[in-house]
Order: structure tokens, then C-alpha cells, then sequence
């Protein structure tokens, strides 16, 4: 059995000194990075809201079945539904090629 390794740092020893070089050498990437993490960000909030609106969905249907549903207003949240949901699959997509193509160039 091996025991730990005695008398290695698995801590960088100038943490500050180490992320600072990692933004000076990826200088040029930094405007795609932000992008990327901006459209992280949208994409998941985009996925936040969509339950919401699945609810809204639920409740006019759940509402209606007494009466009438109101398949205008339903079309109307559902669209809406659609839209959020392509707008959060291509966010998340352009934001997973962006990391992909700056990872692939940064080393």
C-alpha cells in the first residue's frame, strides 16, 4: 500500500500570481470567454422560466376543464414556451462551441 505523498504541495504556491498569468496568456480569448459565460447565464435562465410557463399551461387547461378551454391562450403560452426553450438550446449550444474552440486554441 502506498501511503500520502510526504513533502509535496498540491497547492500552487502563488495562487494570485498563477490566475494572473492565465489571463494575461488567454488576453486574446477573454472577449470570447465573457461571451460564452453571458450566454451561459441566458441559457439558463431561459431554462429557469420555462416550468413556469408549463404551469401557466397546466392551470388554463385545469381551469377550462368545467367550462371552455381557452386554446387561444394556451397556443399563446405555448409558443412562448417554444421560444424560450430554442432560444436556451442555442445559447447553450453556441456557448459549448465557443469553450470548445477557445480550449482547443488556448493550448
Amino acid at each position: 500500500m502506498h501511503g500520502p505523498r510526504r513533502g509535496t504541495n498540491d497547492q500552487a504556491k502563488d495562487f494570485a500570481g498563477s490566475i494572473k498569468k492565465i489571463f494575461i496568456y488567454s488576453k486574446k480569448y477573454n472577449f470570447f470567454i465573457i461571451t460564452a459565460l453571458l450566454l451561459s447565464g441566458l441559457s439558463s435562465i431561459l431554462a429557469i422560466i420555462g416550468p413556469d410557463k408549463l404551469k401557466q399551461i397546466t392551470n388554463l387547461i385545469t381551469e377550462g376543464l368545467m367550462t371552455t378551454i381557452d386554446l387561444d391562450a394556451v397556443k399563446k403560452v405555448a409558443t412562448i414556451l417554444l421560444i424560450l426553450n430554442i432560444l436556451s438550446f442555442l445559447f447553450n449550444y453556441i456557448q459549448g462551441y465557443i469553450m470548445a474552440v477557445v480550449t482547443n486554441r488556448f493550448s
